[in-house]
């Protein structure tokens, strides 16, 4: 059986949003799972907190902030 490796099929684009609005940003890929997808700001990894919600499928992942600070 051969494996395919992951590949983004859809990229994150740029966001330009209000403070205080909620943002959501969703990556698709292919490949044969399993798929380990990290998302990091300036380097450093992000864990799902209070501030924000991650959810991985088999096929995308997603990060939702709630509520958006300038940082």
């Amino acid at each position: 059986s051969t494996t395919a490796p992951a590949k983004f099929v859809k990229k994150l684009n740029d966001y330009s949003i209000e403070k205080g609005k909620s943002l959501i940003l969703e990556g698709t890929y292919t490949g044969t799972p399993p798929i380990s997808v990290t998302w990091k700001k300036n380097g450093i990894n992000i864990s799902p907190s209070q501030r924000c919600n991650i959810t991985t499928t088999e096929r995308s992942a997603i990060l939702e902030i709630p509520s958006s600070t300038v940082e």
